[in-house]
């Protein structure tokens, strides 16, 4: 009753859907925390004003503001979007920023989404992930091969509680470190951070390896909120086919962690350039030679 009440006080202004919809759509806002459990007709409106901007990125004759008709329904159900609230950890974060207090974090993957991509390829692309964290901020990855020893367990599943089970909507989620300094004089079973990804996903390497740089990597494992501001960012709670950290997340990073430490140049030997008389069967020849080049007498 509740429910028809408050679909009648929102259907001719802000809404052109049937009831069916929109207990899809109080579902979807309440799930991702656009909406509070006992939501009013004014949290509802002003949710959806503010998911409007990612749908008409997708539509682009979807109005600025209007009513929520079908079209608008079918398309946020097919953006991909991730939760980020879902665990113990990530709600003691929400009351402070978290980052960790130690400069190398091992991962491990428990889970692989085969048969879409073989463990190995899982692996590489992980890789890549560390390394172009790596190669901004002050941080190294190392893979380990048990769980025990990992400050982030990589795993799948098809929880409900996740969103996942579904193809569409969330792809993964991924605790965050709940106070600043954390790890620091921590045992590992202490300090460790749980990974999910969705089993029921059509995984291919280009969604992997953004997930997986979201998610955990430049995201949420390291204790990056959503970025909502302006420019692009793979830190943004809708998925957009960023290939790579861009500038607001290289920036975020280095605030948080520091630059990345470059290790010098290795020196060069000077050269001297210095004049040698050699004898070949008999015939005397001058060379120039640097003093790496090592001479030896052939017997």
């Amino acid at each position: 009753m509740i429910l028809k009440t408050l679909f009648n006080k929102l259907a001719g202004k802000h809404l052109d859907i049937d009831l069916p919809d929109f207990i899809w759509l109080k579902e979807y806002l309440q799930f991702y925390g656009d909406i509070p459990a006992k939501a009013k007709p004014t949290d509802i409106a002003k949710a959806i004003d503010a998911l409007r901007p990612q749908v008409r990125k997708v539509v682009k004759h979807i109005k600025a503001k209007g009513l929520v008709d079908p079209l608008f329904i079918q398309t946020l159900q097919k953006l991909h979007r991730c939760p980020h609230r879902h665990h113990k950890l990530e709600r003691q974060a929400a009351r402070q920023r978290g980052s960790w207090g130690l400069d190398t974090l091992r991962y491990f993957r428990k889970g692989t989404v085969a048969p879409h991509l073989t463990a190995k390829r899982q692996d590489e692309i992980l890789r890549h992930c560390a390394d172009l964290v790596e190669a901004v901020c002050n941080l190294k990855f190392h893979a380990v091969r048990s769980a025990s020893k990992a400050d982030l367990v990589i795993d799948v599943s098809l929880s409900r509680s996740l969103g996942f089970g579904r193809r569409g909507g969330t792809l993964g989620s991924c605790q965050l470190p709940p106070r600043p300094a954390w790890g620091k004089g921590m045992t590992v079973s202490q300090r460790q951070l749980l990974g999910d990804l969705d089993q029921a996903e059509p995984w291919d390497e280009t969604l992997y390896f953004r997930v997986c740089l979201h998610e955990f990597f430049c995201g949420h494992f390291l204790g990056m909120r959503h970025y909502s501001g302006s420019g692009r960012s793979v830190m943004e709670a809708f998925l957009w086919p960023y290939d790579g950290l861009q500038n607001v997340d290289k920036k975020r990073l280095v605030d948080v962690y520091g630059k990345a430490l470059t290790p010098p140049d290795e020196p060069q030997p000077p050269t001297s350039n210095k004049r040698f008389e050699l004898v070949v069967d008999g015939q005397k020849r001058t060379e120039r030679f640097d003093n790496n080049v090592e001479l030896r007498i052939l017997t």
